[in-house]
């Protein structure tokens, strides 16, 4: 198969899209190829920037991975998050096709690029799920990930958001290295742009003796770079582009648009909410309208707007930022005829209303025939008005700009957009023609100037003032990186990263909140075990803002927030508030709690409430006729296999038949198993729910736990296609897999001096097991069994319940700690990388950055494998104390030597290495 050549563009981006490329396109195909990525790309709103993806994704063929591996879409609106990843998907279908010959040549490059998996992988990054790696695969691995400041932000600085802390390293280094991240309308994430511009250059040979080499680029997409240093290199469109055969059409089409000012008090918020619903009905009758969107500033708002349409009888949508994905997903194809280009307009074509917040403003390609916004920033407004005639296609097109008159008084700004909202309408009012402007982009000879042309000639203060001003962001300092890169155990005090994501005044991060309707009747104590048995994932989870739950959870009035990961903050509650209601902090088995204050609940965390508590109007929007438990459903739409929990409360949700019945009377009372299968397979024939696929078609017959308060059953198994069970593994075979999977993995990523090591450290990484009270456990607690097993296991191949302390292990034993000791024998001394060997094997569960965990093990006996022995004298008393400080110091040394990414990065290759041949072996991924 021939190489991949940049004139194969063309016709590869007509293969994947069915349409040629635009002019734009192929020259920014063009320069990334021979070049490298512009540092700031800036497009008129329809010009189709988020082919930039496909751009990206050519470049690496046609470079033969030179270029980024992993691209991240960044942008500070939920629902365009989706729609990224909806685009990323569908090319990775293609790929995955690969029916046309440039198709089958870009695939085919990929692949190898990927090291022989597949041509690319498409992710979006959302939190909500404790321990969620499921973007994180290979390293070779071409991936397309779209997610938000806060979570991309959050693990670049070490902390992400809803990650176990062990792995925040590998997150860190994977996205610091191999990766091109675009900030889609950067001029609203300043202070995270900044930060990104910090990022790049602490990765740079002067911060780092030994670079490992692998590039990470960053592009701001907006028409006001953030950066001085980037004006130099913008990338724009040419009078080619604006010909009608291509971009002529969105252009210059026509969207006169009215100035309505309302007369209304701040908390008249029904009463605005009926003008806005009255002007939208007044337009789009004198248009003759089929496709009508009414966008506003706050939830509430929008929430008032669509109660109005729906009490009219009218069909409507509503769509914020602050939904479960799973509803978010099941509505897209509600909004799926409404994107541009999807659905030819037609006189038959029923009238649909759309109520959003600020959350399609950006990136959303829809399509609507008339848009009546709330008055905000001059900024935001363009990017609403983005949305209307999208494709210049609707000659009738219609835009209103609507105003509360409390909104224009002196004595009170927006809370969203500030004085920014004032000066916008007081501007808009001055370049009007009798309460009238142009909302398009350009305007032709002799035609009424538009908005963005006027806005040419407006001052730099006059702009600014117009705006809404992201934040600058501190200054990112080596000490900040020094306390942030230390993950295990973490500093007291640490920077708050939150400051270098939004800015001082704008720092408010999500929570994401999950409803389970299990938990309904149960003691809080019981909720973590409960909780356990069918862990949150992200499709359940609401994002919610921190200061918004800790009102709720406070039991203060919840505020009137917008839809903006970079709203300013509201009112705070007092930290030290009571609580007054319930919730669980789920963190995993061991370290969830029941939050007793609201300075226990921290950005990121994932938080679990009963179905009983409701809350859906005070964070968000759940459509009524969705489940409000969909635990069991999100859980098997990641993959993670199949969870029922058969509980009486939850079996109502499936469909009515005479089976589902007599299972809610068994699993109420002391029921057999037996009778229980017998029920299930009765089910599986008539009444499963739709996503559930017949138990005949599981890869294993399944497993049933008792809930802890004996009110039902927990039934889990696999599908065929998810892969093998949990297999029992010999210590010696998987150190051998674990080592031919290093040199698999890290390709020719690294140099091959730390290529060498990491095979070196993948061969001593689990020396550790080899200790019998850890074989014990291994076995279920059978002490004898282990004492007399021929060889040492890797891998249980069971679930274990059995404690480590129940086997005589010392509380807080880490095996890792023990290879290590292993190693510090088995490694020649004089080897060239003796400590990057030695830090990989006691860092490869996230521990030692910086300190090991110290265990007291006086009961430690002597111990041979494969012919290297560790004296008890060695494993007790000062011997430890010492190691401590020795992985210090290690951890120190090499992170000056390989830079604070640079390390992670290095980590990361181990322990992916690690978790593919677990999962090639069929067996469990240890934490």
């Amino acid at each position: 198969m021939s190489e991949v050549q940049i004139s194969d563009f063309s016709q590869f981006f007509f293969d994947l899209n069915g349409k040629p490329p635009f002019p734009w396109q192929e020259r920014l195909a063009q320069r990334v190829c021979a070049e490298g990525w512009p540092s700031v790309i800036d497009l008129p709103t329809a010009s189709g920037k988020t082919a930039c993806v496909d751009i990206a994704l050519f470049a690496l063929a046609a470079r033969g991975g030179e270029a980024p591996r992993r691209i991240f879409f960044v942008v500070d609106r939920r629902v365009i998050v989706s729609e990224v990843v909806a685009r990323a998907k569908r090319i990775m279908k293609s790929l995955e096709k690969a029916e046309t010959e440039s198709l089958k040549r870009v695939a085919g490059q990929l692949r190898r690029i990927a090291g022989g998996d597949k041509p690319l992988k498409a992710y979006e990054l959302r939190g909500g799920a404790y321990r969620d790696e499921a973007w994180v695969d290979s390293p070779l691995q071409p991936l397309v990930v779209a997610s938000t400041v806060d979570q991309v932000g959050s693990r670049l600085l070490f902390r992400g958001y809803g990650v176990s802390e062990n792995s925040w390293p590998l997150h860190a280094g994977l996205i610091a290295n191999d990766a091109l991240v675009f900030l889609d309308e950067a001029h609203c994430s300043k202070a995270f742009a900044q930060t990104l511009q910090a990022i790049a250059q602490y990765r740079g040979d002067q911060w780092t003796a030994d670079s490992i080499g692998r590039p990470f680029h960053f592009v701001e997409m907006t028409a006001t770079p953030v950066l001085a240093s980037a004006e130099h290199d913008r990338f724009q469109i040419t009078d080619e582009d604006r010909k009608p055969e291509f971009l002529g059409e969105r252009i210059y089409a026509e969207k006169p648009t009215a100035l309505i000012e309302i007369k209304c008090r701040k908390e008249d918020g029904h009463k605005f909410a009926a003008a806005l619903v009255a002007e939208a009905l007044r337009v789009a009758d004198e248009a003759s309208a089929k496709r009508v969107v009414i966008m506003v500033n706050r939830v509430q708002t929008a929430k008032a707007a669509y109660e109005r349409l729906r009490e009219k009888g009218l069909d409507t949508l509503l769509v914020i930022g602050r939904m479960r994905p799973i509803d978010r997903d099941r509505m897209q194809k509600e909004w799926e005829p409404l994107k541009a280009g999807v659905v030819k307009r037609s006189a038959e074509e029923p009238r649909k209303f759309v109520v959003s917040t600020q959350c399609l403003e950006v990136g959303a390609d829809l399509d609507f025939d008339v848009l009546v916004s709330e008055c905000a920033s001059i900024d935001a407004l363009r990017q609403r008005f983005g949305r209307l005639d999208r494709l210049g296609q609707f000659q009738r097109a219609r835009g209103s700009i609507v105003v509360a008159s409390w909104q224009l008084t002196g004595r009170e700004h927006d809370p969203v957009y500030g004085e920014a909202l004032q000066k916008t309408w007081h501007w808009l009012q001055e370049i009007g023609t009798n309460d009238m402007v142009n909302m398009s982009i350009e305007s032709k000879s002799g035609e009424m100037r538009t908005v963005a042309e006027h806005w040419q000639t407006v001052s730099a203060d006059d702009k600014q003032s117009m705006q809404m001003q992201g934040e600058n962001a501190p200054y990112l300092l080596p000490a900040h990186l020094d306390a942030l890169v230390q993950t295990s155990p973490r500093p007291e005090p640490e920077p708050l990263i939150e400051l270098f994501l939004h800015g001082p005044k704008h720092s408010v991060p999500d929570v994401q909140v999950v409803w389970r309707g299990d938990l309904d009747g149960a003691e809080p104590d019981e909720w973590p075990e409960i909780v356990a048995l069918c862990p949150p994932s992200s499709m359940e989870a609401m994002p919610v803002s921190i200061t918004a739950f800790r009102k709720w959870f406070t039991g203060k009035a919840s505020t009137d927030e917008s839809d903006l990961e970079i709203a300013a903050r509201s009112d705070e509650v007092e930290e030290s508030a009571e609580y007054k209601r319930s919730v669980l902090i789920w963190r995993g088995t061991e370290d969830s709690a029941i939050a007793r204050s609201a300075t226990e609940i921290r950005p990121g965390d994932t938080l679990v409430l009963p179905t009983s508590t409701k809350a859906w109007k005070e964070f968000g929007y759940k459509p009524e006729a969705f489940q409000e438990d969909i635990g069991d459903q999100a859980r098997f739409g990641l993959r993670r296999g199949i969870c029922l929990r058969l509980q009486s409360s939850l079996l109502n949700e499936w469909p009515p038949t005479e089976a589902r019945d007599d299972l809610k009377k068994l699993v109420g009372r002391d029921g057999t198993e037996d009778e229980t299968w017998a029920l299930l397979r009765i089910l599986s024939k008539e009444g499963l729910p739709e996503w559930c696929p017949p138990i005949e078609d599981w890869a294993q017959p399944g497993s049933l736990s008792r809930y802890p308060d004996g009110s039902g059953y927990v039934l889990e198994g696999r599908i065929s296609k998810q892969g093998k069970g949990k297999t029992q593994v010999l210590l010696r075979e998987h150190l051998d897999h674990v080592a031919d999977e290093a040199e698999r993995v890290t390709g020719d990523l690294i140099a091959p001096g730390l290529k060498k090591a990491l095979i070196t450290a993948a061969r001593f990484h689990d020396y550790g097991k080899a200790d019998v009270r850890y074989q014990a456990w291994l076995r279920g607690g059978d002490v004898l069994a282990a004492q007399y097993a021929p060889k040492p296991l890797a891998k249980s191949g069971r679930n274990l319940t059995v404690k480590q302390t129940e086997c005589g292990l010392p509380p807080g034993f880490r095996h890792e700690v023990l290879s290590l000791l292993f190693a510090a024998k088995g490694v020649d001394p004089i080897h060239g990388t003796r400590d990057l060997i030695l830090h990989l094997i006691a860092s490869h569960h996230g521990r030692c950055r910086p300190f090991a965990p110290v265990a007291i093990d006086n009961s430690a006996t002597c111990l041979t494998f494969e012919e290297i022995s560790i004296c008890r004298e060695e494993r007790v008393g000062e011997p430890q104390a010492c190691l401590t400080i020795e992985a210090a110091d290690r951890f120190w040394n090499l992170t000056r030597q390989y830079g604070w990414w640079g390390l992670a990065y290095l980590e990361a290759l181990l322990r992916l290495a690690d978790w593919k041949a677990s999962d090639n072996e069929g067996a469990e991924v240890s934490q």
